[in-house]
């Protein structure tokens, strides 16, 4: 985030861990891809970083992390997101989340003493449907770009 000012920008930011704890304190449970960020925040200040942004300052907020801006007069800021990723990468991240995403329970109790039989059979499973496969990646592909784009919160395809 570039901050052009002229006045100064407060700025709470929450680490997702702490954020999540936070959150599920309150009987929630607390997942990005659902999307359960609370607006209700004025009793959690306490609980985040303050920062304040002068005007010509930048701050960098990690991807993942809770973060609400409060101008004290007038600002202007520009925010950036950056998307540093190859098609290739996407490509392997959309895999890993398609396996992750179907069923983690397999995974947990490979052999590491001989896996190969184990990963042979999981990949037969999850390749079962390969007539709609590229459909999947794609569709999981998109849905981790906007993440990326997002900061981690987009949930749906952004409405234009």
């Amino acid at each position: 985030m570039l901050h052009a000012g002229p006045s100064p920008k407060a700025v709470w930011v929450w680490p997702e861990d702490s954020y999540s704890a936070l959150v599920e304190g309150r009987g929630k449970t607390f997942d990005v891809g659902r999307d359960d960020r609370c607006f209700d925040y004025e009793d959690w200040l306490g609980h985040a970083t303050r920062l304040t942004v002068h005007a010509g300052g930048a701050l960098f907020i990690p991807r993942g992390d809770f973060h609400v801006f409060r101008n004290v007069g007038c600002s202007s800021f520009v925010g950036i997101s950056f998307l540093l990723a190859t098609a290739s990468a996407m490509l392997a991240e959309a895999i890993t989340s398609l396996f992750d995403a179907e069923d983690a329970s397999d995974l947990a109790a490979l052999d590491c003493g001989d896996p190969s039989s184990q990963v042979e059979a999981l990949a037969a499973k999850r390749l079962a449907r390969i007539e709609d496969l590229p459909a999947r990646l794609a569709a999981e592909a998109g849905t981790n770009c906007r993440l990326r784009q997002s900061n981690g919160h987009c949930t749906t395809v952004p409405i234009v």
